[in-house]
Parts: C-alpha cells; sequence; structure tokens
C-alpha cells in the first residue's frame, strides 16, 4: 500500500506451469518479505495472464517437492559452452554477431548466435538467410536484440527418423538460466 513505511519485497517464488489441451494451469508460490516496524493489513500483487482465467484454485504447496522430484529425473543434460566465439557453422562473421558453440545432439545441430547492437539484425538476416533459416523484421527482432537475447539456430537431420513422410524426433531439451 502507498501509505506502508516498510517494504515489501519478494524472498523467492516457485511455479509450475502444466499445458494440457489448450489449457495452461499457471501453479505460483511466493515467499513475501515484509519490513517495517508494523505489517499491512494487505498488500497487492499483479499477475498477467494472456487470457481471461475459467478457474480459480488453491493447492497444497506439496506439489512444489513432487514436481521438484519428478524434474531432478529430466534436468541433468549436457553442459554447452557459455562462451561465445566464432563458430557460425565454420565460417568468419561480422563483429555484430557472436558465435556460441556449436552443438550436435541427437538430429539437431545448434549454433547459438547473440546479435549485437543496431547493424547486428541485417548481419543476422544475411547469415539466417545463407543456412536456410527464416528472416524477422527489425521491429519483431529489436527487443531480442536490445536484451541479448541468445538465437538458438537449429538445424534438424532427421535421419532414420524419417518415416514415411512423417518425422519422429526425439524431444530436444533445453537448460538456459532465465
Amino acid at each position: 500500500p502507498e501509505s506502508y513505511e516498510g517494504s515489501i519485497s519478494q524472498d523467492s517464488q516457485e511455479a509450475l506451469i502444466i499445458h494440457d489441451k489448450g489449457q495452461e494451469n499457471l501453479i505460483l508460490k511466493v515467499n513475501p518479505s515484509i519490513k517495517g516496524d508494523t505489517a499491512p493489513e494487505s498488500f497487492a500483487w499483479i499477475v498477467t495472464v494472456p487470457n481471461n482465467p475459467s478457474a480459480y484454485k488453491t493447492i497444497d504447496s506439496k506439489i512444489f517437492a513432487d514436481a521438484y522430484g519428478f524434474a531432478q529425473k529430466v534436468l541433468s543434460p549436457a553442459r554447452a559452452s557459455d562462451s561465445f566465439g566464432d563458430d557460425g557453422f565454420g565460417e568468419a562473421m561480422p563483429a555484430s554477431l557472436a558465435f556460441g558453440k556449436r552443438v550436435q545432439v541427437g538430429p539437431y545441430d545448434i549454433q547459438p548466435i547473440r546479435a549485437q547492437g543496431e547493424e547486428a539484425l541485417p548481419e543476422l538476416n544475411k547469415w539466417l538467410t545463407q543456412h536456410g533459416f527464416p528472416t524477422e523484421t527489425a521491429e519483431h527482432m529489436a527487443y531480442f536484440i536490445e536484451n541479448k537475447f541468445t538465437f538458438l539456430c537449429i538445424k534438424v537431420v532427421p535421419g532414420t527418423q524419417a518415416l514415411q513422410g512423417k518425422i519422429q524426433l526425439v524431444p530436444l531439451q533445453i537448460t538456459f538460466p532465465s
């Protein structure tokens, strides 16, 4: 509240997102930290969602411990390098593009690219075109470049996975700080 003479912050948060048949269930748990001579009678929390909710429910926080146990079974992929240099599928590239270590995992050939500065978009689009990827408009990409997002340019080589015109690929897990 505006009149509160202390501070309210968040020590931690946990979230589960479960998507099934066009419905998303977002389960949130926060641990607020309240500092001041007295506690406020109430405080506000704003959560944005893409559509009007159809239901609300409280749920036992044990769900997070259960989910953590399940997640540990799938959260141990090989680590990729954090360094960016000049991979680029083997060619020299402009300074406005930084290339992470190229990784091949199953049928996926992954080239991380970070675009740097305003001049980066034309160079990124040029690289994408040369390697068979779609390009994007400056308006669409500005946010991602300004915020130093990494573009994972993934070539899929299905090999024997292609079966009578249908492709059945193994799942790809991407782990990243967020």
